[in-house]
């Protein structure tokens, strides 16, 4: 059985007689409720897959209280709600959203994180992502100031968060997460243009 299933959604255009691959999401989904049971420590698991998967494994970690041992050079947990049942389920860690540049400005990228979280996640439990601006990735040898990304990555974080994600700082890694136990905002209110 497979702990940790990488799923990849891709989502069609309507608006053409010729479909054409408008965009797509990559994600895992952790479940929680195996590790520890069978004697697997998720943090080693996760880290010997993606240094993201690593800063997943620790903040899990540290949302379950759970970091005895573990060397964590800056421990703080701060959130932007307080949830003590923030970790109750299992995990959908979004790897990345693409939307291609000609489907952009319909609020695809939401449609497609709200889909991968409706359908890969289970109940009562938490979807995470790490803001990152798509433009400054593969950046290499082209020169950026930290302050066009700081500006870049802000606009993505208030856009996931009218999905109801709200920022998870622990240590120098931003996340953003929303715990699907909550009423969180319905897509065709966020996107009506989706929906038309």
């Amino acid at each position: 059985m497979y702990i940790i299933l990488k799923e990849l959604y891709s989502i069609k255009s309507r608006m053409m007689t010729n479909p054409k691959n408008a965009g797509s999401v990559s994600a895992y989904k952790i479940k929680l409720h195996t590790f520890g049971n069978n004697g697997k420590d998720l943090y080693e698991h996760l880290d010997g897959m993606t240094s993201e998967l690593e800063s997943v494994a620790l903040l899990i970690k540290r949302l379950q209280d759970d970091v005895d041992g573990m060397e964590c050079k800056e421990d703080e947990l701060v959130m932007d709600d307080e949830a003590d049942e923030i970790i109750g389920g299992d995990v959908l860690y979004i790897d990345r959203v693409e939307v291609k540049e000609e489907f952009r400005g319909f609020n695809l990228g939401l449609f497609l994180i709200d889909r991968a979280d409706n359908t890969l996640n289970s109940p009562t439990s938490l979807c995470l992502l790490i803001p990152c601006p798509l433009q400054h990735m593969g950046r290499r040898g082209e020169a950026f100031s930290e302050q066009e990304f700081k500006a870049d990555r802000e606009k993505v974080i208030k856009h996931f968060k009218r999905l109801g994600f709200k920022k998870i700082q622990y240590g120098p890694k931003l996340f953003l997460g929303r715990w699907n136990g909550y009423i969180l905002p319905r897509l065709h209110s966020v996107c009506p243009k989706l929906f038309a």
